[in-house]
């Protein structure tokens, strides 16, 4: 069984999911957000980051 990966996402899609984790990591960045909700946001920031970066 081989698996094959498709890039899924249009570029359109990948602006905007990277627009949306550099804005949680600002929003953490600059205290907006904190404490558990701020892992949370990083966590989700890092996730959108990486899946604009390679489009899947």
């Amino acid at each position: 069984m081989r698996l094959e990966f498709r890039p899924n996402l249009s570029p359109g899609d990948r602006s905007v999911r990277a627009l949306i984790g550099f804005f949680l990591i600002g929003l953490v960045y600059l205290g907006f957000i904190a404490g558990r909700p701020a892992v949370l946001a990083v966590v989700l920031a890092v996730l959108m980051l990486m899946e604009a970066a390679f489009g899947y």
